[in-house]
């Protein structure tokens, strides 16, 4: 996994290309770049609209990058 930062409008976002090529964001950043607090951006992904969409069985991925661990979301989930 490669982590690099990118900026949307005027806001750094962490940003994760995975081995498969797919480009994930930390839900903790997304949640900044949509000026929420983190737990709002778990309470989405727990809520009922989020489930009907993503089928209820979505969990993010974790990532570990020495004493970090990222809660990692592909980009659907943030758009």
């Amino acid at each position: 996994m490669i982590k690099t930062q990118i900026t949307i409008a005027s806001q750094t976002v962490d940003c994760f290309l995975s081995d498969a090529q797919e480009y994930l964001y930390s839900l903790t950043s997304a949640a900044d770049l949509l000026d929420k607090a983190a737990q709002s951006a778990s309470d989405y992904l727990n809520s009922k609209a989020f489930k009907s969409l993503s089928g209820g069985d979505f969990q993010p991925r974790s990532y570990k990058e020495g004493n970090i661990t990222y809660s990692l979301v592909p980009s659907w989930v943030i758009i």
